[in-house]
């Protein structure tokens, strides 16, 4: 289940306390558009993810954030990736999954084979 950071502003003890029952249900949570910043190491703290999407400015440099959830056991995505040289640089900072253009173009169809895919 995705849930965007902005919503969390909105209200942070709400989603904290309804997050582990949904990780009971065994239903993984990722946080979208985490930035560099204290508040975001506070809510990888706080709230039981298992994913965070990195905000699109961090795909050049993502380093330290990266190193942050991993210490977490949270795994890492970056999204709109449009160039091979991006998603090298990503891998080399340790992001653990990406999305873009460069990867696959948007389907309707939901039968996308990731093992192909390598």
């Amino acid at each position: 289940m995705g849930v965007r950071r902005h919503e969390i502003s909105e209200s942070p003890r709400e989603l904290m306390r309804v997050a582990p029952r949904i990780r009971d249900l065994g239903v993984g949570l990722a946080l979208s558009g985490v930035n560099r910043g204290l508040r975001a190491a506070q809510l990888l703290d706080a709230l039981p993810l298992d994913y965070i999407k990195l905000a699109t400015s961090l795909n050049q440099s993502p380093g330290a954030l990266v190193a942050i959830a991993h210490a977490r056991n949270i795994a890492v995505i970056a999204t709109q990736i449009e160039e091979e040289s991006q998603l090298r640089q990503l891998r080399e900072a340790g992001v653990d999954y990406a999305q873009g253009h460069s990867l696959a173009h948007p389907s309707r169809s939901l039968n996308y084979r990731f093992a192909a895919a390598g």
